[in-house]
């Protein structure tokens, strides 16, 4: 598919009062392949990747009306809020709020609270049908948890560069599927627990990594703390937040460290220490493990996608 050519004839502005804008707005970037894609039967196009996308802020209302087109749209909105019509239904963007629609349907997308800021990815890939086959609708909003990292991930995504290689299939392919897999796990409320269902002491102890995240950490302490077994409460902590509290602290700081990176100017020893590691060497190594990029090539790629953007809207 030739996503740009599609988009393009698919994707119209509905003009505002007072303002205008262009399709472009939701596709600060373009991504290319090359020549990974060229054969039909290529293995790349079994990958979950990103066609076009990418962080969207705007301070005026705006509106699109989407014809059908090979695709999905996810959308996570960090702040403000906007409003999805699709099937007949109308759906709220609210902050904290993760769509993902399935643009093989007709829908419009419209701003509701400004300013609204969200990241938006379309995408494609064959895994795609698999998705679609356990969650039949792909219309629908989700209110993700607070403890979900769906919002990492989409920060890591805004790192890919748009000329992408086997690489960054692969980088693109395992964030994408963390966000599909969320979605649909959400639909299964017996593979979920209800906070109301969560002992007090391990509200306590993820209130204290989610919020607490900067300040040293010791399972050895948090033993003594709540007078029950490290090892049982890994095991409880796992259970009800999907991650065991050392590894839920890592995803905690590194997700705002990202955010750091994409929208302050202090520099990654700053940084490394404000998340709670005293040794940056030790914190960029961790970094680089997560995204397959130090934090300061993660900047940089992100500026310059930023910058591309700009002056390609012009």
């Amino acid at each position: 598919m030739n996503f740009q050519k599609s988009y393009f004839t698919n994707v119209k502005p509905n003009r505002m009062v007072n303002m205008e804008t262009t399709p472009n707005f939701l596709i600060p970037n373009i991504y290319h392949y090359g020549s990974l894609f060229s054969d039909p039967e290529d293995t790349c196009l079994q990958f979950l990747h990103l066609l076009g996308g990418g962080n969207i802020r705007t301070d005026f209302p705006v509106s699109f009306s989407f014809h059908p087109m090979p695709c999905c749209l996810i959308l996570y909105t960090a702040k403000g809020a906007g409003r999805i019509s699709h099937a007949g239904n109308t759906f709220s963007l609210t902050e904290g709020s993760l769509a993902c629609i399935d643009c093989n349907n007709t829908f419009s997308l419209h701003s509701l609270i400004l300013p609204w800021n969200c990241i938006v990815f379309f995408i494609d890939g064959r895994d795609l049908e698999l998705y679609r086959f356990i969650l039949p609708d792909l219309g629908i909003v989700f209110q993700i948890p607070e403890y979900s990292f769906v919002k990492s991930c989409f920060l890591s995504l805004l790192s890919v560069p748009t000329c992408v290689n086997i690489p960054e299939i692969l980088f693109m392919h395992k964030h994408l599927s963390e966000i599909l897999s969320t979605i649909c796990l959400s639909q299964k409320p017996l593979n979920t627990t209800s906070k109301k269902d969560i002992p007090g002491y391990l509200a306590e102890l993820y209130d204290l990594l989610e919020h607490h995240y900067d300040k040293s950490f010791s399972l050895d302490k948090c033993e003594e703390l709540f007078h029950i077994s490290k090892y049982r409460l890994c095991r409880e902590f796992s259970a009800s937040y999907g991650l065991p509290p050392l590894k839920y602290l890592i995803r905690r700081r590194l997700e705002e460290a990202k955010k750091m990176l994409l929208t302050t100017d202090w520099t990654v020893h700053e940084i490394s220490s404000k998340v709670g590691y005293d040794n940056v060497n030790h914190f960029i190594n961790l970094f680089k493990r997560d995204t397959g990029l130090t934090p300061g090539v993660f900047r940089q790629k992100a500026l310059a996608d930023q910058h591309a953007s700009h002056w390609s809207s012009q």
